[in-house]
């Protein structure tokens, strides 16, 4: 889609054209029906664009209460955190007291609508469809005047006035398949060494397949979990960072875990209980202070299975 037919589904009749086809449910059995009646009323661009917003609308209901009236392309709704997600880490930067963010590959901003109920955003990115899209969906959730796009490529980026930066990179490439290095992510995690000098108050989302080896020493590392599925990792650094080294964080519940230095946990053949700690504890290799908080063993030096 291109922003020329992004502005026309702005319009009156565009939204009209979106109302029309989102009243029956796109599946496998009438998505060609209903491509062939749009085609016949529309422009091909046009009718490929109502197609697509309707079914990603569809698919984004699972991570946005709002997805009915957002817009997304079809890589940045993949990426995105989702609004459970997205709260939760926003409540960090408030705590900070940050009244104005960066947000720094910003796509249709899934985060920068969170971001926004709590501080003025700037969204930076680089496709000027994706910016569109993200002030149109920061204002569902936040209203007028809490977005600033800033069309801009990252690796050129001069310094921003902002209290604090939220450094979203491309984890997947051109063809889609993910990549798990935070060298290969695009741009690399190297580039917020520079803005670091400037804004202290920086946090970015990595993947949660991260080598360990790879990651600054000083940030803390927190995956995230939602619903028992690990979703994904941030980096905090300086005031953001809470002072534990390590944190797992389980959603929708709000239950964190951090890490505090401790006794090694014993182990000992399996007793009453068997547990399997969530992926997000384990990403964090928090299982011994898991135990220790329960009270339980290790059955094996080598897995994650607690036992008590």
């Amino acid at each position: 889609m291109d922003l020329d037919t992004f502005s026309w589904l702005l319009t009156a009749a565009g939204q009209q054209v979106l109302a029309e086809t989102a009243v029956t449910p796109l599946t496998p059995h009438n998505h060609l029906h209903i491509a062939s009646q749009l085609r016949q009323r529309l422009a091909s661009e046009q009718a490929q664009a109502v197609l697509e917003t309707v079914l990603l609308r569809q698919k984004a209901a699972a991570k946005f209460s709002r997805a009915a009236v957002m817009y997304f392309t079809r890589a940045a709704l993949e990426q995105a955190s989702g609004e459970v997600i997205g709260a939760y880490r926003a409540q960090r930067f408030a705590r900070f007291g940050a009244a104005w963010i960066a947000d720094l590959g910003c796509g249709v901003g899934g985060d920068a609508l969170a971001l926004a109920a709590r501080a003025a955003v700037m969204g930076v990115d680089l496709d000027a469809v994706r910016l569109a899209m993200a002030r149109e969906n920061v204002q569902v959730y936040a209203g007028d005047g809490r977005f600033q796009p800033l069309q801009a490529d990252l690796r050129q980026l001069a310094p921003l006035p902002v209290d604090a930066l939220f450094f979203d990179p491309a984890r997947r490439d051109a063809h889609g398949r993910r990549l798990f290095s935070v060298h290969e992510y695009q741009p690399p995690l190297s580039l917020i060494d520079g803005w670091r000098a400037k804004v202290a108050a920086t946090a970015v989302k990595i993947s949660p397949g991260v080598d360990y080896a790879e990651l600054p020493p000083d940030a803390e590392v927190e995956f995230i979990s939602l619903a028992g599925e690990v979703k994904e990792g941030v980096l905090w650094f300086g005031p953001l960072h809470s002072g534990a080294a390590r944190r797992a964080t389980l959603l929708p519940g709000g239950h964190t875990l951090a890490y505090e230095p401790g006794e090694a946990v014993a182990v000992t053949p399996p007793q009453g209980y068997l547990y399997e700690p969530d992926g997000a504890v384990i990403r964090a290799h928090l299982v011994e202070e898991l135990a220790r908080r329960l009270g339980a063993t290790k059955i094996n030096a080598e897995i994650a299975y607690l036992t008590a």
